[in-house]
């Protein structure tokens, strides 16, 4: 196809769905996802040890999907801290996509946090389980490293708890006009 320009081809501007900057969900991720999960963080072992007396290790959850953000309390001079605490974290979502994040930090009184690993947990993986406990490995990634060292054990237990999805009311407009 020629245009009037020169007489260069003419390309489609259309762009085809796979380079779309909207993700693609997996198709068995597309259901709705209504309910709370229910996560009890129970403890941890095998921490690095940042002093001779160990570390002040504690746990900050989020997510890529709400503006959810706890923090555990933090323990003080231990590589086996025991939390024994819940947080409830309310879910709402058009599909299962997304993370939970719970990253250690070693708690510093004078400066910046040290950051001591990671545990990245599914949220497809937690609804369609419905329960999830043990211990589960942290990983550490270096800035100058790309390896994923094991940096020690989380024990958590998380429930999944339906709710009913909300359904759409009908809009009565008879006493408006």
């Amino acid at each position: 196809d020629k245009s009037a320009e020169g007489g260069r081809e003419r390309r489609n501007s259309l762009v085809p769905r796979t380079l779309s900057p909207i993700p693609q969900v997996a198709p068995e991720k597309l259901k709705p996802c209504y309910g709370d999960i229910v996560i009890n963080l129970k403890a941890g072992r095998d921490l690095a040890e940042l002093g001779p007396l160990g570390s002040d290790p504690f746990v900050v959850i989020t997510t890529d999907f709400s503006p959810f953000v706890v923090k555990s309390e933090w323990k003080f001079k231990t590589s086996t801290p025991v939390w024994n605490q819940q947080f409830v974290l309310p879910v709402s979502r058009y599909d299962m996509e997304g993370r939970i994040l719970f990253t250690l930090f070693n708690f510093n009184h004078l400066t910046k946090n040290n950051y001591l690993g990671r545990l990245d947990l599914s949220l497809y993986d937690i609804v369609t389980k419905v329960d999830i406990q043990g211990w589960m490995p942290l990983t550490y990634e270096s800035r100058k490293k790309s390896k994923k060292q094991s940096v020690g054990q989380l024990e958590l237990s998380l429930q999944w708890s339906p709710r009913q999805q909300p359904s759409a009311t009908k809009l009565d407009l008879n006493h408006i006009l």
